[in-house]
């Protein structure tokens, strides 16, 4: 094992805070939940039930004026909180996903997580 100064910096999107009413629709039923953050290629949420990893199902949001549905897959779980993979399939996933981010920095939401960690 290396030491901190050895870890390579692999960069990932920028996430913003954004705490919306979601749902996802698995096998076993809908689940509710409310959104902590969002990027690009995800989002983080705290559900009403425990989330199985890999479990994948169409996630439900509604910002603003608008509702939006995106597939996704649970890529972590934590306890209630779950780490969400957007499945991205086109040009309006993308779109979607815009919507999102638009959202939260329309709260005012600064981005975080972007940066390296510090030596």
């Amino acid at each position: 094992m290396g030491s901190d100064s050895q870890r390579i910096f692999v960069p990932r999107a920028p996430r913003f805070v954004l705490e919306t009413p979601v749902s996802i629709e698995l096998s076993e039923g809908t689940i509710k939940g409310q959104s902590v953050n969002v990027s690009e290629s995800g989002m983080a949420a705290i559900f009403e039930e425990l989330m199985d990893v890999w479990a994948k199902g169409p996630l439900h949001a509604e910002v603003g004026d608008s509702h939006i549905t995106l597939n996704v897959r649970v890529a972590r779980a934590n306890g209630r909180e779950a780490g969400l993979t957007f499945l991205i399939a086109g040009d309006d996933d993308r779109e979607a996903i815009q919507k999102l981010i638009d959202c939260a920095i329309e709260k005012g939401a600064p981005p975080y997580g972007d940066m390296p960690p510090r030596p």
